[in-house]
């Protein structure tokens, strides 16, 4: 089985997300060992919430960036297909 159907099927697995929410900022920082992202929320001047800090290996960080990189250019190409 390839890396992306077990991926698919541990996805369809979760039944149940604890919370949502928005975040209309990301800080991304790494350690010697571990990636990290802190997902914030706030107004464009003003005060700005820390709502999750979210610890990655970095092979864990790395399939991340390719499906945010595939997600984002099925986006785009969606968007220019209604345009």
């Amino acid at each position: 089985m390839d890396e992306e159907n077990k991926t698919e099927q541990t996805v369809e697995k979760i039944k149940r997300i604890d919370f949502t929410f928005y975040s209309n900022l990301a800080m991304v920082s790494c350690s010697d060992s571990d990636f990290f992202i802190d997902f914030m929320q706030g107004p464009p001047e003003g005060d700005v919430l820390s709502t999750a800090r979210i610890f990655m290996a970095p092979e864990h960080a790395k399939r991340v960036l390719k499906a945010l990189e595939k997600v984002i250019t099925e986006f785009e190409e969606r968007k220019q297909v209604q345009e």
